[in-house]
């Protein structure tokens, strides 16, 4: 178990993880066994690459990935406010902004995640669901 997430796994009263090895990025997510996962975007593009490829290999068939946050489509932001704030996240670190949808779902095909949903959500979020096939 990761020394790091092993005080925060405590305190949510989560009882299923045994000794499995947790796959970690920037978020501090716990990852094993999954029957569903989710993630920010807003993500180092690298770390968001390899916990994608990890929640392919974790996720069993039929198992549902989903993705929370603001996204752009076609290199389009939803909304104008969508715009500065992307700006803001690439000043702190050019790898980091708002995804676009067309490269999530390229990262999500070799982890055999087929696109499922577009589900919109208040204040300019949405929820990306795919399923693992």
């Amino acid at each position: 178990m990761n020394t790091h997430l092993e005080p925060q796994i405590r305190h949510s009263g989560v009882t299923n993880l045994g000794n499995r090895p947790a796959i970690t990025c920037n978020l501090c997510l716990a990852v094993t066994n999954l029957d569903a996962q989710s993630a920010v975007p807003r993500i180092n593009r690298a770390a968001l690459k390899a916990f994608v490829a990890g929640v392919g290999e974790l996720l069993p068939a039929g198992g549902l990935f989903m993705l929370y946050g603001p996204f752009s489509y076609g290199g389009r932001h939803t909304s104008e406010s969508n715009a500065p704030f992307d700006l803001r996240l690439k000043q702190q670190d050019p790898q980091m902004g708002i995804r676009d949808f067309d490269d999530l779902n390229v990262l999500a095909q070799p982890a055999k995640l087929e696109f499922g949903h577009d589900y919109p959500l208040p204040a300019n979020n949405r929820i990306l669901l795919w399923k693992k096939v």
